[in-house]
């Protein structure tokens, strides 16, 4: 899980946000951002905040997902 919070914060910083930015943007605290970031707080991490946070990043859902692990290509 660590690994999405990290993907999330290379996000974060090549979009130029602080985190009170991002979190603002993304309807969430800068508190709950940093503690997904940092993985602390992904028992509680909802789909939705992610695709909120996609947005916000403006990458695709499916690009975040497969980068942190919890998808994979298809094998043709």
């Amino acid at each position: 899980m660590q690994r999405l919070g990290a993907l999330l914060k290379k996000l974060r910083n090549e979009a130029g946000f602080s985190i009170r930015e991002a979190a603002c943007t993304s309807a969430i605290t800068p508190s709950y951002l940093s503690k997904i970031e940092s993985g602390t707080s992904f028992s509680t991490i909802s789909l939705r905040t992610i695709v909120s946070l996609a947005q916000t990043y403006e990458t695709p859902l499916a690009h975040i997902l497969h980068d942190a692990g919890f998808i994979r290509e298809r094998e043709n």
